[in-house]
C-alpha cells in the first residue's frame, strides 16, 4: 500500500482507528503506528498521530469513544481531514472539548503508560534505559518497555505494600522489599525464586531498603544487614557483626536518603547526619572510612544523597538546602561551575536523583523539577505542569517519572523542544495567560446555560466573568477586571441573577457582605449591621428572597433580604456553641446546621423553627455524615445517630433516610455495606455504591432498581451533579481527579467520559446535562455531549429538561 492510500483508509482514517481499537487493544494498534514510523519515519501526519496515541492511552483504555475528544484536544492542525471527522462526533455519545486542552504530540512528553491501579511506591529504570520497573500501593508490580511505551508484564498479588523495588544483576532478577519480607522474581517471567523473611526482632512496622551492586543485592534492616550474592546462589548472607555498627543497628529510613552506590563502595548516612560511612561492597560492607563533612557542633547537616557518574557522592544538606560534592577516591570535598550556580538560589529539595551515564542531576522541590549538567552548570526546567513524585534517568535525556496526581508513568525525551502552547487565536477560552480559579453555575437548575468565573490576568488584577452557552459552545458575556478580592477568587459566594450577586468584598482592611451589581462590581447594598465579615457560610434560602448567613465565630445565623441587605431575622439555634457548617436545599426551604457537639438541627427557613435535631450515639458529632436531597424531602444520616423530635429520641442505624417533611419519620434503611452516592433529581430514587458495583435504589423503601459496574477509574468517583433525574456528572476520586463522566443512572451506564492530563479544580454540568464545564490547572474548558444517541443542540439551548440521550 502507497503511502497515501495507507494513510487516507488506515492510520489517519477516524472510522478505521475506532473500530480497531474496540475490535482489539490499543497496543495492537500502535503496533501497526511503529511498523508504519519504520518504513515512512519523516511523515509528520502518521507521527503526530501515533504520539496522540501515545498520550491518550489512558483515556482511550477507559473507553475507546474518547478518540474524538483526545484527537481534538491535542492536535492544532487538520490531519489528513481525521479532526473534521472527529468534530462530528460520529459514535454513539462522546465528549468533545472546546479547543486543544491537552499536551500536544511533537513535545517532549512522549509516552503516558497507564496500568498501575494505585499510587506508585517506588520507581527504578534499567541500567540499559530500555526497561523501567513500578511498585504500587495495588500490591503489583509492573515492568513497562519504554522504547514501546507498553507494559510488558505484571506481577500481581505480591502481598502487602511495597516499600522499595531493585532491578540487579544486568536486569535478570527484580527484588521487592514490603513489610513482612524481600522477595526476588526473575525478571523474563515473574517467577518467584526466593523470599527472605525479616528477622523475629524485626518490627515489622518499619520499611526495608534494598541496594545491588552486579549480582549482589543488599538488604537493610533494623538491627541487621543481608547479602543475597545471585552468582553463588539465593540463600542471604547476614552480615551483621562484620559491618560497621552504625549500619547494622541505625533505623532504616526509605532508600532515596540513605545510600550511595559508587563502583563497588555505598556510603551510608550516620544517624548523626554529621558523616558517611563508607564501605566496600565487595567485601561484605567492610568499612572502609568514615568522613565527617561536618562538626557535631555545625548546625548544618546530610539530608539526602545519591552517587554521581563518576564515583562521587553528590548530597543535600539541612537546613541550608545547599548541595554538595564529596570525592570518594580523594576523600575530600570538591568545588565546580554547577555547585556555585545550584546553589545560588538553594531550594529545599525532595527528591535527587542522578544518571547512571553521563553528568546530569535531576532534583525535584515543591515548585519544580529541573534538569542540571553537573559540568557546565546549565540547567533546564522539566515537567513543568506536573507535580513529580518520583524520576529516573539513565542518560539524562531520557526521564521516566511519576506523579502525585495519577498512577501513569510518563517518558520523556529532554532533547524536544515544548509544543506550541494553545492560544485565544486557537479558540481557548479565556485570554493568554488567564488563570481560572472559581466557576459557578449561575442558578440551581437542570438547564442552566450560563455559568460565572473568576479567574486573573496580568496587568488586569481578579476578573469575573459571566459566560453564555450557545449550541453548547461557550462565549463571555461580559467581564468586569481589577475587582476587589483574593486572588484565590472564593469570596464570590453566590449569584443572585445575571445581573446581582452577594459577595464579600475587600476594601483595604474593611471586608463586608454585599449586594453587588456584577456587570460593575458597585455595591448595591451593604448587609447586615456592624462586622459582617466573619459570616462566610452563606446560602440563598426562601426561594430567592433571604440569605441564610452563619459563622464559626458567633453562634446565631443572619437572614438578609436579598432586595436591600437589611436583617429580616436572627435564628438562635438550641446550641450553646457555633454553627461550624450548613447545608440547604435548592430552594433554601430547609437548612441543616451542624455544631460540633449538638450534632445537626434540621430547620424549616419559612417557618423560622427548628423541626428535628440529631446526634451521634458515638459521641464524636463532628462525624455524622449526611447529605440533603435536592428538594429538601430528604435526609440521609450516613454514621448511627439518633433523632430528638419534640424530645422524644430514637435509634438510628447507619444508612438511614428520613423524611423532613414528616417530622424525620424513617423512609428506610440501605444495606450498611454500601455507600451512598447521591440522590437523583426530585429525591424519589439514589444511588449507592460497593467496590465497582453501583445500585439505583427507591428511596422510599430502598428496594433496587438497577445494578451496574463502573469502570476502574470512576468506580471510587465523587458525584459531582445529579439535580437531573438522570444524567449524573460523575469525577474520579479526589487524588487523581482528571476524569470527568456522564452516568445515565435510568440504564446504568456511562454516557461518555473524558481524561484530562492535568488535575480538574472546578466542574458543573450544564445545559440540560449536555455540557460539563471545567477547571483543569487554571484553564477553562467545556466538553460537549455529542454522538448519534444524543439529542442535537438547539439554537434556543431550552430543552425543558429533556435528557440529552434518546430514546
Amino acid at each position: 500500500m502507497d503511502l497515501k492510500s495507507l494513510k487516507r483508509d488506515v492510520l489517519c482514517n477516524f472510522d478505521w482507528l475506532v473500530t480497531k481499537i474496540q475490535a482489539t487493544r490499543l497496543r495492537d494498534v500502535m503496533d501497526d503506528f511503529r511498523l508504519a514510523t519504520s518504513v515512512f519515519p519523516d511523515d509528520e501526519d502518521i507521527r503526530n498521530v501515533k504520539e496522540t496515541l501515545q498520550l491518550s492511552e489512558e483515556g482511550i483504555k477507559l473507553s475507546p469513544y474518547q478518540l474524538p475528544g483526545q484527537l481534538l484536544g491535542r492536535l492544532s492542525k487538520e490531519t489528513c481531514n481525521l479532526l473534521d471527522v472527529a468534530a462530528i462526533g460520529n459514535v454513539p455519545s462522546c465528549l468533545l472539548p472546546s479547543h486543544v486542552c491537552l499536551t500536544k504530540p511533537g513535545g517532549p512528553l512522549v509516552h503516558t503508560m497507564s496500568g498501575q491501579l494505585d499510587k506508585i511506591s517506588s520507581l527504578k529504570i534499567s541500567e540499559n534505559g530500555k526497561y523501567a520497573i513500578t511498585a504500587s500501593y495495588d500490591n503489583s508490580i509492573k515492568i513497562w518497555l519504554l522504547t514501546d511505551g507498553i507494559m510488558l508484564r505484571s506481577i500481581d498479588d505480591v502481598g502487602t505494600t511495597i516499600d522499595d523495588v531493585q532491578l540487579f544483576d544486568n536486569e535478570r532478577y527484580i527484588a521487592a522489599a514490603h513489610a513482612d519480607a524481600t522477595n526476588i522474581y526473575r525478571f523474563k517471567n515473574g517467577e518467584l525464586v526466593q523470599t527472605i523473611e525479616k528477622t523475629s526482632s524485626q518490627d515489622r512496622s518499619r520499611p526495608m531498603n534494598i541496594f545491588s551492586v552486579g549480582p549482589r543485592l543488599f538488604i537493610v534492616g533494623f538491627g541487621y544487614v543481608k547479602m543475597v550474592d545471585v552468582s553463588e546462589g539465593f540463600e542471604p548472607h547476614v552480615l551483621t557483626g562484620e559491618v560497621p555498627d552504625e549500619l547494622g543497628n541505625a533505623p532504616t529510613v526509605y532508600t532515596e536518603t540513605l545510600y550511595a552506590v559508587a563502583d563497588d563502595f555505598v556510603a551510608f548516612k550516620d544517624p548523626t547526619h554529621k558523616s558517611f560511612t563508607i564501605a566496600d561492597t565487595a567485601r561484605r560492607l567492610a568499612l572502609v572510612r568514615r568522613p565527617r563533612i561536618f562538626q557535631a557542633d555545625e548546625e548544618e547537616g546530610i539530608r539526602l544523597l545519591t552517587s554521581m557518574y563518576n564515583g562521587n557522592i553528590l548530597f543535600a544538606t539541612k537546613p541550608n538546602d545547599r548541595l554538595m560534592i564529596y570525592d570518594i577516591r580523594n576523600d575530600k570535598l570538591v568545588q565546580n561551575v554547577f555547585l556555585e550556580n545550584v546553589n545560588t538560589e538553594p531550594q529545599f529539595y525532595s527528591r535527587i536523583c542522578t544518571s547512571r551515564v553521563g553528568p546530569y542531576l535531576i532534583a525535584v522541590s515543591s515548585f519544580k523539577t529541573v534538569l542540571w549538567n553537573m559540568e557546565t552548570g546549565e540547567h533546564t526546567q522539566v515537567f513543568p505542569e506536573f507535580k513529580v513524585r518520583s524520576v529516573a534517568t539513565t542518560n539524562g535525556k531520557q526521564l521516566v517519572s511519576c506523579c502525585y496526581d495519577d498512577h501513569n508513568i510518563r517518558v520523556w525525551d529532554t532533547t524536544r523542544q515544548e509544543a506550541s502552547k494553545t492560544t485565544e487565536a486557537d479558540g481557548k477560552l479565556g485570554e493568554d495567560g488567564e488563570v481560572f480559579r472559581q466557576l459557578l453555575p449561575l442558578q440551581k437548575t437542570t438547564t442552566c446555560n450560563h455559568f460565572t468565573t473568576i479567574s486573573q490576568r496580568e496587568g488586569k488584577g481578579v476578573v469575573f466573568s459571566l459566560w453564555k452557552l450557545h449550541n453548547g459552545r461557550a462565549k463571555r458575556h461580559y467581564s468586569v477586571q481589577n475587582i476587589p478580592f483574593n486572588e484565590d477568587g472564593k469570596n464570590l459566594l453566590h449569584c443572585l441573577d445575571d445581573r446581582r450577586g452577594f459577595s464579600r468584598i475587600e476594601n483595604g482592611e474593611e471586608k463586608t457582605l454585599c449586594i453587588v451589581n456584577l456587570e460593575t462590581w458597585e455595591t448595591v447594598h451593604k448587609c447586615g449591621e456592624g462586622n459582617m465579615s466573619q459570616y462566610m457560610d452563606c446560602h440563598v434560602v426562601n426561594s430567592g428572597k433571604e440569605i441564610l448567613a452563619g459563622s464559626t465565630f458567633q453562634q446565631n445565623a443572619m437572614l438578609l433580604s436579598t432586595e436591600d441587605g437589611h436583617v429580616v431575622t436572627t435564628l438562635t439555634p438550641q446550641a450553646n456553641e457555633n454553627c461550624y457548617l450548613i447545608r440547604t436545599d435548592d430552594q433554601g426551604n430547609i437548612a441543616v446546621l451542624h455544631f460540633h457537639s449538638s450534632g445537626l438541627q434540621v430547620w424549616n427557613i419559612a417557618e423560622r423553627k427548628v423541626i428535628f435535631g440529631i446526634k451521634s450515639t458515638n459521641g464524636k458529632t463532628t462525624d455524622i455524615e449526611f447529605e440533603l436531597s435536592c428538594d429538601g424531602s430528604l435526609l440521609i444520616l450516613m454514621s448511627a445517630c439518633s433523632i430528638n423530635v419534640e424530645g422524644q429520641c430514637t435509634e438510628l442505624e447507619r444508612n438511614s433516610v428520613l423524611n423532613i417533611t414528616e417530622n424525620g419519620s424513617l423512609r428506610c434503611t440501605l444495606p450498611v455495606d454500601e455507600m451512598f452516592k447521591c440522590f437523583l433529581g426530585d429525591g424519589q430514587r439514589l444511588v449507592t455504591a460497593k467496590e465497582s458495583v453501583w445500585t439505583s435504589r427507591s428511596s422510599q423503601s430502598g428496594e433496587q432498581l438497577r445494578s451496574w459496574r463502573m469502570p476502574q477509574k470512576l468506580m471510587d468517583g465523587e458525584v459531582v451533579d445529579s439535580r437531573l433525574d438522570g444524567n449524573v456528572l460523575v469525577c474520579s476520586e479526589e487524588r487523581v481527579k482528571k476524569t470527568v463522566g456522564i452516568l445515565d443512572a435510568d440504564l446504568g451506564k456511562m454516557v461518555a467520559s473524558y481524561t484530562f492530563d492535568g488535575r480538574i479544580r472546578k466542574c458543573c454540568l450544564l445545559c440540560s446535562g449536555r455540557v460539563i464545564a471545567a477547571i483543569v490547572d487554571g484553564e477553562l474548558v467545556t466538553l460537549r455531549l455529542v454522538g448519534s444517541e444524543v439529542l442535537p443542540f438547539t439554537d434556543t439551548e431550552d430543552l425543558d429538561g429533556k435528557r440529552a440521550m434518546t430514546a
